[in-house]
Protein backbone atom coordinates (compact mmCIF):
# COMPACT_ATOMS: atom_id res chain seq x y z
CA UNK A 1 0.00 0.00 0.00
CA UNK A 2 1.30 3.56 -1.07
CA UNK A 3 1.40 6.17 2.14
CA UNK A 4 0.59 9.18 0.83
CA UNK A 5 1.72 12.59 2.28
CA UNK A 6 -2.14 14.25 2.88
CA UNK A 7 -3.32 11.42 4.53
CA UNK A 8 -0.70 10.90 6.77
CA UNK A 9 0.87 14.53 7.93
CA UNK A 10 -0.72 18.14 8.58
CA UNK A 11 0.10 21.08 6.24
CA UNK A 12 -0.32 25.01 6.61
CA UNK A 13 1.28 27.71 5.21
CA UNK A 14 1.77 30.01 8.45
CA UNK A 15 2.63 32.68 6.22
CA UNK A 16 3.16 32.91 2.27
CA UNK A 17 6.45 34.50 1.07
CA UNK A 18 6.08 38.26 2.37
CA UNK A 19 8.98 40.63 1.90
CA UNK A 20 10.10 41.24 5.58
CA UNK A 21 11.01 44.99 4.38
CA UNK A 22 7.33 45.63 3.75
CA UNK A 23 6.25 44.47 7.41
CA UNK A 24 6.29 42.03 9.51
CA UNK A 25 5.17 38.77 9.21
CA UNK A 26 2.39 37.31 11.91
CA UNK A 27 1.73 33.32 10.79
CA UNK A 28 -1.37 31.96 10.95
CA UNK A 29 -1.79 29.12 13.90
CA UNK A 30 -1.44 25.84 13.76
CA UNK A 31 -3.46 23.54 16.20
CA UNK A 32 -1.36 20.61 17.54
CA UNK A 33 -4.33 19.20 19.20
CA UNK A 34 -4.59 16.39 17.18
CA UNK A 35 -0.98 15.88 16.15
CA UNK A 36 2.00 14.59 18.20
CA UNK A 37 4.51 16.27 16.45
CA UNK A 38 5.31 19.76 14.22
CA UNK A 39 7.74 20.92 11.88
CA UNK A 40 8.09 24.45 11.52
CA UNK A 41 10.11 24.81 8.11
CA UNK A 42 10.87 28.10 7.33
CA UNK A 43 12.80 30.05 4.14
CA UNK A 44 13.99 32.98 3.95
CA UNK A 45 16.33 34.99 0.80
CA UNK A 46 19.25 36.86 1.62
CA UNK A 47 18.76 40.30 2.58
CA UNK A 48 20.96 42.48 4.70
CA UNK A 49 23.64 41.53 6.68
CA UNK A 50 22.92 44.95 9.11
CA UNK A 51 19.12 43.84 8.81
CA UNK A 52 18.54 40.88 10.57
CA UNK A 53 15.92 38.69 10.73
CA UNK A 54 14.55 37.14 13.86
CA UNK A 55 12.21 34.09 14.18
CA UNK A 56 9.94 34.29 16.85
CA UNK A 57 7.33 31.14 17.87
CA UNK A 58 4.28 31.58 19.95
CA UNK A 59 2.29 29.21 21.91
CA UNK A 60 -1.63 30.49 21.92
CA UNK A 61 -5.10 29.37 23.28
CA UNK A 62 -7.08 29.99 20.09
CA UNK A 63 -6.84 30.58 16.10
CA UNK A 64 -6.13 34.29 16.30
CA UNK A 65 -3.90 34.23 19.75
CA UNK A 66 -6.13 36.30 22.41
CA UNK A 67 -3.72 34.59 24.67
CA UNK A 68 -0.42 34.37 23.55
CA UNK A 69 3.01 33.44 25.44
CA UNK A 70 6.56 32.15 24.31
CA UNK A 71 6.80 28.57 23.11
CA UNK A 72 10.82 27.93 24.19
CA UNK A 73 13.03 25.75 21.89
CA UNK A 74 16.78 24.88 22.44
CA UNK A 75 17.73 23.47 19.20
CA UNK A 76 16.85 24.64 15.36
CA UNK A 77 18.46 22.67 12.40
CA UNK A 78 19.48 25.37 10.14
CA UNK A 79 21.07 25.58 6.46
CA UNK A 80 22.71 28.90 5.88
CA UNK A 81 24.49 30.09 2.17
CA UNK A 82 25.13 32.34 -0.51
CA UNK A 83 22.38 29.54 -2.31
CA UNK A 84 21.12 27.24 -0.07
CA UNK A 85 20.44 24.62 -2.94
CA UNK A 86 23.87 23.79 -3.11
CA UNK A 87 24.83 24.13 0.63
CA UNK A 88 25.36 20.70 2.33
CA UNK A 89 23.66 19.22 5.30
CA UNK A 90 22.08 21.06 8.06
CA UNK A 91 23.87 22.73 11.23
CA UNK A 92 22.34 22.01 14.52
CA UNK A 93 21.76 24.97 16.28
CA UNK A 94 22.09 24.42 20.24
CA UNK A 95 20.49 27.98 22.41
CA UNK A 96 19.74 28.55 25.94
CA UNK A 97 16.02 28.23 26.20
CA UNK A 98 14.19 30.61 24.54
CA UNK A 99 11.55 31.04 21.60
CA UNK A 100 13.54 33.63 19.08
CA UNK A 101 16.22 31.97 16.13
CA UNK A 102 18.34 34.39 14.54
CA UNK A 103 17.91 33.52 10.75
CA UNK A 104 21.38 34.54 9.58
CA UNK A 105 23.38 33.79 12.44
CA UNK A 106 26.72 35.03 12.55
CA UNK A 107 27.31 35.22 8.43
CA UNK A 108 25.46 38.16 7.05
CA UNK A 109 23.05 38.15 4.52
CA UNK A 110 22.74 34.93 3.66
CA UNK A 111 19.73 32.61 2.23
CA UNK A 112 18.26 30.18 5.21
CA UNK A 113 16.30 27.01 5.51
CA UNK A 114 15.35 26.68 9.33
CA UNK A 115 13.38 23.83 10.91
CA UNK A 116 12.39 24.52 14.40
CA UNK A 117 10.48 21.23 16.40
CA UNK A 118 7.95 20.45 18.68
CA UNK A 119 6.15 17.69 19.97
CA UNK A 120 2.66 18.12 21.79
CA UNK A 121 3.87 18.53 25.60
CA UNK A 122 6.00 21.21 24.75
CA UNK A 123 2.90 23.13 25.10
CA UNK A 124 0.95 24.58 28.26
CA UNK A 125 -1.84 22.27 27.37
CA UNK A 126 -2.75 22.51 31.04
CA UNK A 127 -3.18 26.17 30.91
CA UNK A 128 -5.01 25.68 27.03
CA UNK A 129 -2.36 26.70 24.82
CA UNK A 130 -2.92 24.16 21.63
CA UNK A 131 -1.92 26.84 18.95
CA UNK A 132 1.41 27.33 17.69
CA UNK A 133 2.76 30.07 15.04
CA UNK A 134 5.42 31.41 13.79
CA UNK A 135 6.33 35.58 13.32
CA UNK A 136 8.97 38.02 12.12
CA UNK A 137 9.38 41.51 12.70
CA UNK A 138 10.16 44.13 9.75
CA UNK A 139 13.39 44.21 9.19
CA UNK A 140 14.21 47.46 7.63
CA UNK A 141 14.83 48.74 4.21
CA UNK A 142 16.39 45.51 2.11
CA UNK A 143 14.05 43.24 0.94
CA UNK A 144 14.32 39.81 2.09
CA UNK A 145 11.43 37.38 1.27
CA UNK A 146 10.46 34.81 3.63
CA UNK A 147 7.73 32.14 4.27
CA UNK A 148 6.50 29.69 7.02
CA UNK A 149 5.01 26.18 6.82
CA UNK A 150 3.94 23.95 9.21
CA UNK A 151 4.34 19.94 8.82
CA UNK A 152 2.84 17.69 11.78
CA UNK A 153 2.97 14.23 12.36
CA UNK A 154 1.55 11.59 14.43
CA UNK A 155 -1.84 12.75 13.76
CA UNK A 156 -4.71 11.17 16.07
CA UNK A 157 -7.15 10.73 13.12
CA UNK A 158 -6.74 9.30 9.55
CA UNK A 159 -7.12 12.01 6.99
CA UNK A 160 -5.59 14.23 9.69
CA UNK A 161 -8.29 16.52 11.01
CA UNK A 162 -7.60 20.65 9.64
CA UNK A 163 -5.00 22.28 11.68
CA UNK A 164 -6.77 25.61 12.00
CA UNK A 165 -10.17 24.92 13.82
Amino acid sequence: MIKNFADELGFNVGAVPVDLASGAITGKGFNMKNFDHLVILVIKAAGSATEAATLTIEQGTDLTFTTAKALNFTRADVRRATDVTTAGSFTKVTQTSGNTLAMDGTTGATQVIALVEFNDEDLDSEGGYTYVRGKFADVGTTAQLATILYIADGARYTPPPSPII
